[in-house]
């Protein structure tokens, strides 16, 4: 499959070499312009280096229904698609349910849940589960904290593992080896943190429609954030209890419950509005094959937020024990399935604009500029 749409990849990107109309509108015409004759690992990079804003496709006057055909944000889509599969191979039985991501999510969810139980029978006691709580509860009412760090530090340690060999093979397969600098990387994580890619030449995303608006790439910020404050939320308490001394649970104005707040509000918002703008997309420019997976990872990512913020919620009520139980199944559950969702686009695009700074770097000092 993947070799078909190589060939077909190299017709319609051959088309946009020769007009170069859309080359103000992403990094991947400009980069398409670098490459003349287009192998595997130009498509890997051009198809990761596309953010699907999708203005080049309502553009283009070859696109169809004329002859030629030219559906760069499609082909794109679908190229992503297969060489994800084609990386990811440490798992047939993972790889096959992720064609059904909700019903993986649940299955590894629920593993998780039960091991969380096991671990909270056997350190606190169940019945911790379902104690009433004058004031906010800790974590550890629940669940001890070796329990949590435990468990915790070894699912994470396994995405991250299985993430970062993903990663390589990702490098490899995009093109020649190459030694970014930090300046590079840095300019990258700048493009990748405020999405430059998505504003579609100064107008936005041609996303749901033709029209130009810059809705998507606001959701997109929100959940990117989101996620990242959720993170920085966990550090600022393991800071606060491991460096500081200062137990759990922390009041409403503090660093951690702040962070946590904002940032499970922006992934809840973020994912629905997500959800909302893909509902109504173009299918013209859609891979009918990666529909699934993409609704099942904004639910997952919709998942965590809330479950954040109803724990937050709950910590004065009866229930606290049973939500905080689900919220930490459903987290370990995420770092072990990370590697093998959609989460490694997020990967492969970001090394992706490495690549592409580091490229451009070169061809300024070749010009000499």
């Amino acid at each position: 499959m993947i070799d078909d749409l190589l060939v077909e990849g190299k017709r319609q990107l051959d088309i946009c070499n020769s007009c170069r109309y859309c080359e103000g509108y992403c990094a991947v015409f400009p980069s398409l312009e670098r490459r003349i004759d287009l192998g595997k690992a130009d498509m890997v990079q051009l198809a990761n280096l596309c953010h699907d804003c999708r203005e080049c496709l309502y553009a283009c006057m070859y696109a169809p229904p004329h002859e030629f055909g030219v559906n760069p944000p499609q082909l794109f889509a679908m190229l992503r698609r297969e060489h994800a599969d084609e990386l990811s191979r440490f798992s047939t039985e993972i790889k096959r349910h992720e064609r059904r991501p909700l019903l993986a999510g649940l299955y590894f969810v629920c593993v998780s849940l039960v091991l969380v139980l096991v671990l909270a029978g056997s350190t606190v006691g169940l019945s911790g589960l379902i104690a009433s709580h004058r004031l906010a509860a800790s974590p550890y009412s629940v669940l001890s904290y070796p329990a949590i760090l435990a468990i915790g530090m070894a699912s994470l340690a396994l995405g991250i593992v299985l993430l970062v060999i993903e990663g390589h093979r990702f490098w490899r397969a995009s093109g020649e080896r190459a030694r970014p600098s930090f300046v590079e990387i840095g300019r990258a994580i700048r493009s990748a943190a405020v999405l430059t890619n998505l504003g579609g030449g100064g107008e936005g995303c041609a996303y749901p429609s033709e029209e130009g608006s810059s809705a998507r790439r606001h959701a997109h910020i929100a959940v990117a954030w989101g996620f990242s404050l959720c993170l920085f939320a966990t550090i600022a308490a393991a800071i606060l209890q491991d460096f500081l001394g200062d137990e759990p649970p922390y009041g409403w104005i503090s660093v951690p419950v702040l962070l946590g707040l904002v940032g499970g509000a922006g992934l809840v918002v973020g994912s629905l509005a997500l959800s909302f703008e893909k509902s109504r997309v173009d299918p013209a420019a859609t891979d009918s094959g990666s529909v699934l997976r993409e609704y099942g990872f904004l639910f997952a990512l919709f998942l965590l937020g809330l479950g954040g913020l109803v724990t937050l919620l709950t910590r004065t009520t009866p229930i606290y024990g049973i939500v905080l139980a689900m919220h930490l199944a459903t987290v370990f559950a995420c770092f072990v399935l990370a590697p093998f969702t959609k989460f490694t686009h997020a990967l492969y695009r970001l090394l992706a604009l490495v690549r592409d700074e580091h490229e451009r770097a070169q061809e300024r000092v070749a010009l000499g500029v």
